[in-house]
């Protein structure tokens, strides 16, 4: 099958739709795959970020009990030095 002049040039404005088709079917295939990784990424930050703050809220509420427990010595510690000055001794 011959191609005559007339009809290739009805066909050359279409070679840059057939090329731009073929190079989007091609590269397809690595879009997809960019974009896999990339959720995939961003997944596995936001699972170690929630891991993290598990770990920041345990941590916090160690403390909060040492500093409790801290408060309450502190508490009786005054309380026995008020009670000692408090106290009045009488002879007869």
């Amino acid at each position: 099958m011959s191609i005559k002049s007339i009809d290739f040039q009805s066909m050359y404005p279409r070679v840059n739709d057939v090329t731009k088709v073929q190079n989007d079917l091609q590269h397809k295939n690595l879009n997809l795959l960019q974009q896999q990784v990339k959720t995939t990424n961003d997944n596995a930050e936001h699972n170690m970020s929630q891991v993290l703050k598990r770990e920041d809220v345990q941590e916090s509420a160690v403390r909060d009990g040492q500093k409790k427990d801290q408060n309450n010595k502190k508490k009786k510690k005054q309380k026995k030095e008020i009670d000692s000055k408090n106290l009045i001794d009488i002879k007869i």
